[in-house]
């Protein structure tokens, strides 16, 4: 079965045509800052910001982003902008204790962190250990110092972390991923 075929199972004709219409628009750019980093960028004041989440951007394809010297310095995180909305309405504290489950690449971790997770943890996950090698680059890149990287199965918790996180996060499989 094709993948149009395979949305028909799923939804009406209207809504697989706009959906398929939409997958051949030029994919919408967007970045976090990251504000630990207190990051000046020139650009800032000629682009767009996001609608509901603080310190967040969109971009055209015109700024080669992933190429620069903020990028690798940690200045900000490329993200989908609908990626970023579960972290944002997490409501998080600086004082909370988090779980990541499936964090790598770590968009959500970057999320919580610079959401005001000061004084509280995060405990960053993933089970594949390439992806947990990459997750803590990352994390080391943004400079977070309150941050766990594991490389579990996360059911092992279960018995381990009685009571212990104030918020979960769990995205599997990551819509950050571009897996579509």
């Amino acid at each position: 079965m094709d993948f149009k075929e395979h949305l028909f199972t799923f939804m009406d004709k209207d809504e697989v045509e706009l959906l398929l219409k939409a997958m051949d628009n030029e994919p919408i750019h967007c970045f976090k800052l990251n504000v630990l980093k207190n990051p000046k960028l020139d650009y800032l004041s000629t682009l767009n910001k996001h609608n509901y989440v603080k310190d967040a951007y969109y971009y055209g394809n015109n700024l080669k982003l992933g190429k620069s010297i903020e990028f690798n310095a940690g200045a900000f995180y490329i993200q989908d902008s609908a990626s970023m909305m579960p972290v944002e309405l997490l409501n998080v504290k600086e004082d909370d204790y988090i779980l990541d489950m499936c964090a790598a690449p770590g968009g959500k971790s970057f999320d919580a962190i610079v959401n005001k997770l000061d004084k509280g943890l995060l405990i960053a996950n993933d089970i594949n250990s390439l992806r947990a090698n990459i997750l803590s680059s990352n994390i080391e890149k943004y400079g977070f110092s309150n941050v766990i990287v594991l490389n579990e199965d996360s059911a092992n918790y279960k018995s381990r972390f009685i009571n212990f996180f104030d918020k979960i996060i769990l995205d599997a499989p990551c819509s950050g991923s571009a897996m579509f």
